[in-house]
């Protein structure tokens, strides 16, 4: 007995499968975007307001790489905490 398998068109489906997986990275760039957003947001309402210049430096960040995304928030601020003993 044999048994034989053919698959037509498979290139389209290669296609569309490669659509499903960009579109889904899209998706996940948007939301990690959205979140590193709202984290810059939390994280400035938490800055101390002597200055301004901590706070309006916090920056949300989202990065594509092929399939690796990175998200976050960063600043080019230096802070310094002084703490007492």
């Amino acid at each position: 007995m044999e048994t034989n398998i053919e698959i037509e068109k498979l290139g389209a489906y290669a296609k569309t499968l490669q659509r499903t997986a960009d579109h889904l990275l899209d998706n996940l760039e948007r939301q990690m975007l959205q979140d590193a957003e709202d984290m810059a947001g939390r994280q400035r309402s938490n800055c101390p307001e002597d200055t301004g210049l901590l706070r309006e430096s916090i920056a949300a960040f989202c990065e594509r790489d092929g399939d690796r995304v990175t998200a976050g928030s960063r600043t080019n601020t230096v802070s310094y905490t002084h703490l007492r003993a």
